[in-house]
C-alpha cells in the first residue's frame, strides 16, 4: 500500500477535494485520483471505496459513522490462524462443490487433529488421502460444515469414546462451520479466542469437559447461535458484557463453572 496515511483517532471527515477522506484509528487511507480507497489495518483487508468529501458527502459521513460504531461499540475479532496448506489438489477435497471451498477448513482441521485424540489415544482418520465427506465426525454440505466429535450422536461418521485434547485454535478459519460439538469428553485448557470468528455458527456445545480459563468476549460475535452450552467446566472469572449480542439463544448454559462477578446487564 503506497502513499497511505495512518489517521487520526477519531473519526472525521477531511472536506478536501485533494485530501478528502475517512478517517479512523483503525482505517488507512490511500488517494487515487478523486477516490479515497479505506483498508482495514487490523484485518488486512481492503474494505469498500470511500469517495472524496467533494464527491459524495453524506455516503461518506455514512460509512465512516458505521467504521466508528463498529470498532467503538463491537466484540474484538481475533485474527485467523496461519495453518500449512496439505489439502489443495489431494482427495481429501472430493467433488468441487460451487459454493463451498473445502481448501481452508480441511486445512484447519488438519491443524486442530494435531492436538485432538480419539479413544483410546487413537487419532482421528482425518486424512488428505480421504474425502472429507467420509472424515469422522464431520458432515458436509452445500449449507456448511458441521462438526460433531460425540458419541452416540447420530450423523453420516459416528464418533465413538471420548475425545482427549485441547481446542486448537485453527477452528476458528472455518468460516462456513455451523455446528461444533465437542462436548462429553475430557478436553483441557481454554477456549479459544479465534472461535468467536465463527459467524455462521448456530450451535456451540462445549459443556461437561474440563476446559480452563476465562470466557473470551470474541464469542460475542457469534450472532447466530441458537444453543450456547459452556456448562460443567471449570471456568473461571467474570462473564463477558459482549454476550448480551447472543439475542437468538434459546440455550443459554453457563452453570457449574467458576464464574466470579455480577450478571451483565447486557
Amino acid at each position: 500500500m503506497s502513499n497511505h496515511q495512518i489517521l487520526s483517532d477519531r473519526a472525521t471527515i477531511v472536506d478536501d477535494p485533494a485530501q478528502g477522506t475517512c478517517s479512523h484509528p483503525h482505517v488507512a487511507g490511500e488517494r487515487r485520483g478523486r477516490v479515497s480507497i479505506i483498508y482495514d489495518i487490523m484485518g488486512g483487508g481492503k474494505m469498500k471505496p470511500c469517495l472524496s468529501a467533494q464527491t459524495l458527502l453524506p455516503a461518506l459521513s455514512v460509512l465512516c459513522a458505521a467504521i466508528a460504531l463498529m470498532t467503538i461499540a463491537g466484540t474484538p475479532v481475533a485474527a485467523q490462524v496461519v495453518v500449512p496448506d496439505v489439502c489443495s489438489n489431494t482427495r481429501a477435497l472430493g467433488p468441487t462443490s460451487p459454493t463451498l471451498s473445502r481448501i481452508p477448513p480441511c486445512n484447519a482441521l488438519m491443524a486442530a487433529k494435531e492436538t485432538l485424540q480419539g479413544p483410546n489415544n487413537n487419532v482421528l482418520n482425518w486424512s488428505p488421502t480421504i474425502d472429507m465427506e467420509n472424515w469422522t465426525g464431520l458432515r458436509v454440505t452445500n449449507q456448511g460444515y458441521q462438526l460433531t466429535l460425540v458419541e452416540g450422536e447420530r450423523q453420516a461418521n459416528p464418533f465413538t469414546g471420548v475425545l482427549k485434547g485441547r481446542i486448537h485454535p485453527a477452528l476458528g478459519n472455518i468460516s462456513q462451520l455451523t455446528q461444533l460439538w465437542l462436548n462429553n469428553s475430557e478436553l483441557t485448557g481454554p477456549i479459544p479466542t479465534e472461535l468467536g470468528n465463527l459467524t455462521n455458527l448456530q450451535q456451540l456445545y462445549l459443556n461437561n469437559n474440563q476446559l480452563t480459563g476465562t470466557i473470551p468476549s470474541t464469542l460475542g460475535n457469534l450472532t447466530n447461535l441458537v444453543q450456547f452450552q459452556l456448562q460443567n467446566n471449570q471456568l473461571t472469572g467474570p462473564i463477558p458484557p459482549e454476550l448480551g449480542a447472543l439475542i437468538t439463544v434459546n440455550w443459554f448454559g453457563l452453570h457449574n463453572n467458576q464464574l466470579t462477578g455480577p450478571i451483565p446487564t447486557e
